[in-house]
């Protein structure tokens, strides 16, 4: 008996050794797969990099050979002397120049170009590219390496450029002789795109290596568990041999343990239970079918197993079932089965027939296995999948309107546009397609604000500041807006019900909005000589905001609709311009300011927008008078005023050179960098400076803190100029000493009026 038990300890140490030693050697084996994989995405990455530079350079020194050995490019001139088209001559430098600065519009790339003795200041080599010409000096033939510039991770291919027969038209300036070093010519690559793809791939590699390490891990415990199960079998095997000679008390006592042994094991096992008879009525179930079944043993003992299988389980599978458990074979599958409660839970179930000697079935077994949580993965994955592909077809529809809608205004501006280059004597027909452009520009660019609006709200960037908002201030100034659009169609503007609390709790700026969007929407979309009803009232501890117009109404149908972006709701064809998003967006600020919108609409009677804010704590009472409401106009006589603008592109240039030029006396000077610039305002003292942001060199900010820090020209107003309309980028301007900041497009009657109050 001992020597039984120490071998027996002996073998179970064995199968313990060889499971550790196994799960050892699994682990190894993952770890390097998982290694080896990473390296290669890695690798991989570098390997695409390195193909797209080689790529972005044979392509542009292709570009570089043709235009060098043509000497140049002509190309049509924007200030025509006459009536016939004229050209310029761009020699390679300065041609090549003006098309590199396109490229990172339209590469994940930059071209570079640096020189030995470089006769632009842009292609001044960096400390590095200053080392890597002192190599091509030495006989090295092309330079492919990693860098960190300005805390950007880039990949640098460079390659020597000599001096060849085209090349000394515009460098023998420099003393130059034919097969001399120049410099050199290649590209930059960000790695970001590159190294984000090996992230995530590492990402799914990890977790793809983690589950097979855990299923091979599990295997290896489950075998090593049935050898220690099959080992302790053969020895109690052993042990019964034995033993068969002692008396059958003994052997009687042995048998009893032995049962409750299993007995215990059925008990403890994490595993749900149930044995049946012939006829399918339970006779024992475990501790953990009670557990996930929410039966004790006592309820469902003698009733009949189905009385947990769920109603939707199919006639076929049921067939199935039974047939292949009565045939003496094991059947296997997944059920969906009833709790007490009612509620549904999936198993995985193997379920077979206990036989008598006489081949007659006394009784089924079925084990089961809770997978519950496995098909609500499963079916979270199916929903995520559905999600993903309904996001996909969502993105092919808004590019798909972003293409109409855009289109639509660039028709006007540019076929007018060509109708004024057509037509030069009839000044009537000019100043009325100047019109036109101007009016469609408008709506480009109101579409361009909304859709980076309704953007900047998707993605989190947009920020509330929540206050106690006096309501009649935000009617008041909205009215100020929209009085002149309502007269026009004569359209009555109603302000009715304001005798109340009408303090809320909102954001200033975007309520406005809100406010303003909706009643602009109720007067165009409202009959001429119809009216506009503006009221609040208190409702359960919120202020209610309602805008009624007389219009024709929307279908109810169309209500489910009227939120989603670039839906107008079949007014895209009308002659009402308009975007489709501002309601879209009014409805996401609302939600940011713990709001709710609703709408109401009769057809052929109206519609009427509901707007619920919380009600702040400040209390006022305020009547809106229209007779109290006045425009206030800053336009002022100026004359004999200097104006200086500082503007590296040539177009914006000659556009603010004609709007000066229109004014009385006003005198126009320019400069192309702040370099330059700050030299002739110094000399200059004009009596107003309009400043770029973006500048090559030094940028405009800079060159407004120089001109603030000068004792002598600190009292010049300085006003930014810039197509930047983000924020923070503004606030920053104006903590710099920008006097005012002006947004590209151009204002016209905006930038005047700013200059008139600054005089």
């Amino acid at each position: 008996m001992t020597f039984l038990k120490k071998e027996q300890n002996k073998n179970i140490k064995k199968i313990l050794y060889g499971v550790v030693f196994f799960i050892f050697i699994w682990s190894v084996g993952i770890i390097c797969s998982l290694s080896w994989n990473i390296y290669q995405s890695y690798q991989q990455s570098y390997d695409r990099a390195e193909a797209m530079a080689l790529s972005t350079f044979n392509r542009d020194q292709a570009f570089r050979q043709w235009i060098a050995e043509h000497k140049g490019i002509y190309i049509r001139s924007t200030n025509p002397t006459n009536n016939s088209d004229s050209y310029t001559l761009l020699d390679p430098a300065t041609f090549l120049k003006k098309v590199m600065t396109h490229y990172p519009d339209y590469f994940d790339s930059s071209v570079r170009m640096v020189g030995v003795r470089p006769l632009n200041q842009m292609n001044r080599p960096n400390p590095l590219e200053k080392k890597m010409l002192d190599n091509f000096a030495k006989g090295l033939t092309e330079y492919l390496d990693y860098n960190l510039i300005d805390e950007s991770y880039l990949l640098g291919y460079f390659k020597p450029m000599k001096a060849k027969p085209a090349c000394l038209s515009c460098h023998i300036a420099a003393n130059f002789q034919i097969g001399d070093l120049i410099g050199a010519a290649g590209v930059y690559i960000d790695l970001k795109p590159f190294l984000h793809s090996a992230k995530e791939l590492t990402t799914r590699l990890v977790i793809s290596h983690l589950i097979i390490w855990i299923i091979g891990y599990i295997a290896i415990v489950l075998y090593g568990r049935k050898t220690e199960l099959y080992v302790r079998e053969e020895l109690r095997l052993k042990e019964k041999i034995e033993q068969s000679n002692k008396q059958l008390e003994k052997r009687v006592i042995q048998r009893t343990n032995e049962i409750l042994k299993l007995s215990q094991a059925l008990e403890n096992i994490p595993i749900m239970i149930a044995i049946t008879d012939s006829n399918g009525f339970i006779e024992y179930v475990n501790p953990h079918f009670c557990q996930v079944s929410g039966y004790s043993s006592k309820d469902i003992t003698g009733k009949n197993l189905s009385i947990i299988r769920s109603l939707d389980t199919s006639n076929t599978l049921c067939h199935d079932l039974w047939n292949t458990i009565n045939k003496g074979h094991i059947w296997s599958g997944e059920l969906c089965n009833l709790r007490k409660d009612g509620s549904e839970f999936w198993v995985s179930a193997s379920i077979g027939a206990f036989f008598s000697d006489d081949d007659k079935i006394v009784n089924y077994i079925s084990i089961e296995e809770d997978i519950t949580g496995k098909k609500q993965a499963e079916k979270n994955l199916i929903l995520a999948k559905e999600k993903a592909e309904n996001a996909n077809t969502a993105k092919s529809e808004f590019l798909a309107s972003m293409s109409h809608e855009l289109r639509t205004p660039l028709n006007a501006i540019i076929g007018f546009s060509q109708l004024a280059k057509l037509d030069n004597n009839n000044a009537a027909q000019q100043k009325a397609n100047a019109q036109e452009i101007n009016k469609a520009g408008k709506h480009l660019l109101s579409l361009i604000n909304d859709v980076l609006d309704l953007t900047s709200i998707e993605i989190g960037r947009v920020r509330l500041n929540i206050q106690s908002i006096k309501f009649a201030n935000i009617i008041n100034e909205c009215y100020q807006l929209i009085q002149s659009l309502a007269a026009k169609k004569n359209i009555k503007l109603n302000f009715s019900n304001f005798q109340c609390v009408c303090w809320v709790k909102a954001d200033y700026l975007r309520l406005k909005q809100i406010i303003l969007n909706i009643i602009s929407n109720a007067v165009k979309y409202t009959p001429e000589s119809g009216s506009v009803e503006i009221s609040c009232h208190i409702r359960n501890n919120n202020v209610v905001i309602q805008i009624s117009d007389t219009g024709a109404g929307i279908s109810e149908e169309n209500l489910t609709h009227l939120f989603e972006p670039f839906n107008r709701l079949g007014m895209e064809n009308s002659n009402i311009q308009g975007t489709g998003i501002g309601l879209v967006i009014s409805k996401k600020l609302i939600d940011m300011m713990s709001g709710e919108i609703q709408v109401q609409s009769v057809i052929g009677k109206g519609s009427t927008f509901s707007i619920i804010l919380p009600k702040s704590v400040k209390e006022d009472v305020y009547m809106i008078k229209e007779d109290t409401i006045k425009i206030k106009s800053d336009k002022k006589q100026t004359k004999n005023i200097s104006v200086f603008y500082v503007e590296d592109n040539i177009a914006n240039v000659t556009l603010m050179k004609n709007i000066i030029q229109l004014q009385d006396d006003w005198k126009f000077r320019y400069a192309e960098t702040a370099e330059q610039g700050l030299e002739m305002i110094k000399q200059d003292h004009p009596d107003i400076v309009l400043m770029d942001i973006n500048l090559p060199g030094m940028d405009g900010i800079e060159a407004c803190r120089i001109i603030k820090n000068n004792a002598q020209l600190q009292h010049i107003p300085v006003i930014a100029v810039s197509a930047d309309v983000i924020k923070s980028n503004i606030d920053n301007a104006m903590q710099a000493g920008f006097t005012d900041y002006i947004s590209k497009p151009l204002d016209v009657e905006e930038l005047l009026n700013s200059i008139r109050k600054l005089l």
